[in-house]
Order: C-alpha cells, then structure tokens, then sequence
C-alpha cells in the first residue's frame, strides 16, 4: 500500500519522498473557454495523478485529452459518467494519447464492472463512503485488481474531511492493516478539508511507520473474523 496527499494548486507541499494527487477541477472549468496554451501550476510535475472535471460531451472528451497532452500527465481521475458510450470513448482517446484514466465513484456500494474491453478498469473512491469496515473489504475483494486509489479521511457525524488520526470516529489504523491483510496495492489519498492540510506530512510518516511496522505480524482475532465473514459473503463459503 502506498500513500499520498491530495491537493489543490497552490498549496503547500506535504514534504520530500511523498506522492501528490493534484485537484485542477476547478482550475480547468475556470479556463475551460479559452484558448491552450495556459498557465497551469508547476505542481502538476509532482503528482502521480491529476484529477480533472469530466466533459459531457464527444467533443469535450476530445478538448479534455488535448488539455491532457499540453499538461504532459499519463495518469487522471475523471468521475465515472452515466453515459458509457461517452466513458468508452473516452478511453479509446486516452489510450490513443497513452493516458490512463482512473474512474471516480461516487456511490461505489451502487458499482458494477462496465464492459469496456479491450481497456483495463481503474477506479477511485472515497473510504468512507463504503460506510463500514466490512463492506470495505467487500468492495475491496471484489474490485481489487481495478483498484488504484482509495481516497482517505475521517468523519465524526455529518462532518467529513478530518484527519486520520485523532480527528473522527474511524479507525484508520485497523483499516490499514484491514488492507495489508486483504494485500491492497494501490494508493491510500489523504484528503483533508484545507484547515487540515497543515497535518498531512505528519500524518503520512505516521502510517507509512504503522504500515512498515506490520510486517509478518497482522493477526488480529477482530479483523480475522471480519475478513473471513467477508471473504465468505464474497465467494461463499469454503467447505
């Protein structure tokens, strides 16, 4: 499992040896009507994935991939639209481009694999939208190969966007090692309301020290007994 912060243009970088996923929504709806080149952000050079806004349209589709190539990214998180013909098309462009477009799911309780051969599936979405540790690992088990970036905060009543550590009522530290059981390969995105930001890169050494620590020693009677009641929802039971 990996680790990065999500940010917006801009704002202050997390610390050295730590990956960035960079929000250019609203940058890119604000220019959207003007002619490229523009100026974007030098912060697009860090990140291991843009996150842009999602066109409505063929030709919006084709725009969205040139603004791609002039910012020079192989990697984007766009929110899965409705219209599958346009997400399909969409991917023929991006592989046309050699991009990789990762799908953002809104409701991912809601999600089931689209037919978009020969393209492989990526997907995104935000823990806490899953709305328990099981129907984490569920959707987990079930998605795993297409899985690339699970974006992380936490949440105490209708508050969201608090800090993993100390900040709500979910136990990060056990859905860490939730993961590391279920062997979860892709990226955990800390993504805090921007008065929080400030706690990001002391955070992101803390779990990378958590994850690094677990080596061998991930038996947890509790976390056993979940994975394996959800391992038995999943695929049924082993006889």
């Amino acid at each position: 499992m990996l680790f990065a912060a999500y940010l917006e243009p801009g704002e202050e970088l997390p610390g050295p040896g730590f990956d960035l996923v960079l929000d250019l929504r609203r940058v890119v709806r604000d220019r959207w009507d003007y002619m490229l080149p523009l100026v974007y952000p030098d912060d697009v050079e860090q990140a291991v994935a843009i996150r842009l806004p999602m066109p409505g349209s063929v030709p919006g589709v084709s725009r969205l991939l040139d603004l791609i190539d002039y910012l020079g990214v192989s990697s984007v998180i766009l929110t899965m639209p409705r219209d599958h013909d346009l997400m399909v098309r969409a991917m023929d462009e991006a592989a046309q481009h050699g991009v990789s477009i990762t799908w953002y799911l809104k409701d991912p309780l809601r999600y089931s694999p689209p037919d978009v051969f020969p393209h492989p599936m990526s997907v995104a979405f935000s823990i806490p939208s899953l709305g328990s540790m099981k129907a984490l690992a569920k959707f987990t088990l079930l998605n795993q190969s297409s899985i690339k970036y699970m974006l992380a905060y936490n949440v105490d009543g209708d508050r969201g966007g608090l800090p993993l550590l100390g900040g709500g009522s979910m136990d990060y530290l056990s859905i860490i090692k939730l993961l590391s059981m279920i062997g979860y390969e892709g990226y955990m995105v800390l993504l805090y309301d921007k008065p929080h930001r400030g706690r990001y890169w002391s955070d992101l050494n803390a779990l990378q020290t958590y994850r690094d620590s677990l080596g061998g020693a991930l038996a947890d009677k509790r976390l056993v007994k979940l994975l394996s009641s959800a391992l038995g929802e999943v695929f049924g039971d082993v006889k």
